[in-house]
């Protein structure tokens, strides 16, 4: 050690106060204040770090800048405000979120990932990351390449969680068969990483999630869904180059990246429930339609075009039915068996009971009111939504 540490001099005074520089390894080796410990890990707050770990954490980027931090925050707030598409529950949920981030980045319950949606050139890659490399840090915020989500987030050797606060999906694809993974790092506060020829190992997962797309069926929302938010940022300054230009000069100003941070460490989230209080926004709502099973959105169909209370079809025809409006809405390679269909029916409140006929064939009994409510109880969604009712 000393022969690699050889050229590691420092400036030292001897007793007559003349400086000399001098091997820093020896003198350290002998310091009986010298720092030790048994082990390093990522301990970010609120977490309390033991004497005997060294905390891998240092702070964020934002926290160290040695400046006067600006105190008028309007222009950036305005910026995040037309992100949050003029809606001003949006704007405070994303605030908060960004404001658990630097607080207290290392609290994981009730945690959510946020997607920020729209068309291109509207600013989103702006504000997250001016919000990653500015306020965090490039030392906790990863940008992974998202052309093979399989690898480089969810693969074997994927090590993205590890020393990670944010990390920021761009334009991310496939996520859809990655729903149990993406709920597992939301909410997890550990996770398993293994780097090649290393034995798999537990670690701290602080990592908070979001994503930037101009796609809105990037997502799966499930039924009980209560991890996603869908914020639809607003359009009104595409093209103005003018008005970019300036936002960026102002994410430049290290008096601004400091006074932002300070904003965010003061602002009060205390009473924030961050997966009671999601913004249920239209573009939230759309994606939770677009992802419902097809034999939800076949049957709600069936409802909105319903003449009367109930009414009894045969069910081998229904089936037939329901399998070539499947293949007419992207379904073509799902094979649905009689099973299959008759379960799923069964559990939307169709009855389908073995003494349901019609003559000789089995049949399914339609009673619509039980069904709608039935629908309504399984999506968690109003039927005002569902049926388009005014």
């Amino acid at each position: 050690m000393g022969t690699i540490y050889k050229d590691w001099l420092f400036t030292r005074a001897d007793e007559k106060g003349k400086t000399q520089r001098v091997p820093f390894f020896p003198f350290w080796l002998q310091a009986s204040e010298k720092r030790a410990y048994e082990t390093m890990d990522f301990v970010p707050p609120p977490l309390t770090v033991p004497p005997y770990v060294f905390n891998t954490f240092y702070g964020f980027a934002a926290a160290r800048l040695e400046c006067e931090p600006a105190e008028d925050m309007g222009f950036i707030l305005d910026f995040i405000d037309i992100l949050s598409g003029r809606d001003a529950a949006s704007c405070k949920y994303l605030l908060d979120w960004f404001a658990a981030c630097v607080q207290k980045p290392a609290e994981k319950k009730n945690a959510t990932m946020i997607m920020l949606y729209g068309e291109q050139g509207i600013g989103k890659n702006m504000l997250i990351e001016f919000f990653g490399n500015k306020i965090i840090g490039s030392s906790y915020y990863k940008k992974p390449e998202v052309t093979n989500i399989d690898d480089t987030v969810f693969g074997r050797f994927a090590a993205v969680v590890e020393n990670t606060v944010l990390l920021f999906l761009d334009e991310a694809r496939g996520l859809h068969k990655h729903n149990e993974d993406l709920k597992h790092l939301i909410s997890s506060d550990e996770a398993t990483v293994e780097h090649k020829g290393q034995m798999p190992r537990k670690t701290r997962n602080a990592m908070h999630i979001i994503l930037a797309t101009n796609n809105e069926s990037v997502l799966k929302i499930e039924n009980t869904d209560r991890r996603n938010v869908i914020i639809k940022a607003a359009g009104e300054k595409i093209g103005d180059v003018a008005y970019f230009d300036s936002v960026g000069a102002w994410m430049d100003e290290e008096s601004n990246q400091r006074g932002f941070y300070d904003f965010l460490m003061k602002r009060d989230i205390s009473g924030v429930h961050f997966q009671r209080d999601r913004p249920k926004t239209d573009a939230y709502i759309a994606a939770k339609l677009d992802s419902l099973p097809l034999i939800t959105k076949w049957l709600v169909n069936k409802c909105k075009d319903a003449a009367h209370a109930s009414e009894t079809c045969v069910a081998a025809v229904e089936r037939e039915h329901f399998r070539n409006w499947a293949k007419l809405n992207g379904a073509r390679d799902t094979v649905f068996s009689d099973t299959i269909i008759t379960r799923q029916l069964k559990k939307l409140g169709v009855v389908a009971e073995n003494g349901t006929r019609i003559g000789l064939d089995r049949a399914y009994e339609y009673k619509w009111g039980a069904i709608r409510d039935t629908i309504v109880a399984e999506t968690r969604l109003d039927a005002c939504v569902l049926f388009e009712e005014q």
